[in-house]
């Protein structure tokens, strides 16, 4: 837990890393998830490596101009 956001919980972090990673499934890249969920990139970047390391295994496989839903 962020310790700057005493009042997050651990289910509202992972709310905020699930809603990083349905956007970039539904957009197709990070960069697009960023603007559809009115985010900075590096945000969400972090949000999807908090939530890959969560659940033990790659999402989304990174290339340098497209992603891969694994």
């Amino acid at each position: 837990m962020d310790k700057a956001f005493p009042f997050w919980n651990d289910a509202a972090m992972e709310s905020v890393n699930l809603r990083a990673f349905i956007g970039i499934a539904d957009e197709g890249g990070i960069s697009a998830a960023a603007r559809a969920i009115d985010a900075p990139e590096s945000s969400v970047s972090h949000s999807l490596a908090r939530l890959e390391e969560s659940v033990g295994a790659v999402l989304i496989e990174r290339h340098t101009r497209q992603l891969r839903l694994e």
